[in-house]
């Protein structure tokens, strides 16, 4: 009995898809493709086959940033950081919703 292996390189653990790198950053999936055309994506990324991979440090870096540049710039954003640093956010709670027969 034979073990094969595959010639193809496996992605690293640590890497993610565009798509999760930008939906993580809170950019629609639209916007990241464009800013791919464009050759302007926030977050450096390889090339592996036909997909783009980020590696999960630089998806984070770049979230840290973005964070603390809003709360610079926003005093509602500062609030919502200390926020978050401190305690956990809960699910808003739905109303009654429809009534039932």
């Amino acid at each position: 009995m034979s073990i094969q292996t595959s010639t193809q390189p496996q992605p690293s653990p640590f890497l993610i898809t565009i798509w999760e790198a930008s939906r993580l950053i809170g950019m629609r999936r639209g916007t990241a493709k464009k800013r791919l055309e464009e050759g302007n994506f926030p977050i450096p990324f390889i090339k592996i086959g036909r997909g783009n991979m980020c590696h999960i440090d630089d998806v984070e870096a770049y979230a840290t940033a973005a964070k603390i540049t809003a709360a610079k710039r926003h005093p509602i954003a500062a609030a919502a950081l200390q926020q978050t640093r401190t305690t956990d956010i809960e699910p808003p709670r739905r109303g009654p919703g429809r009534p039932r027969k």
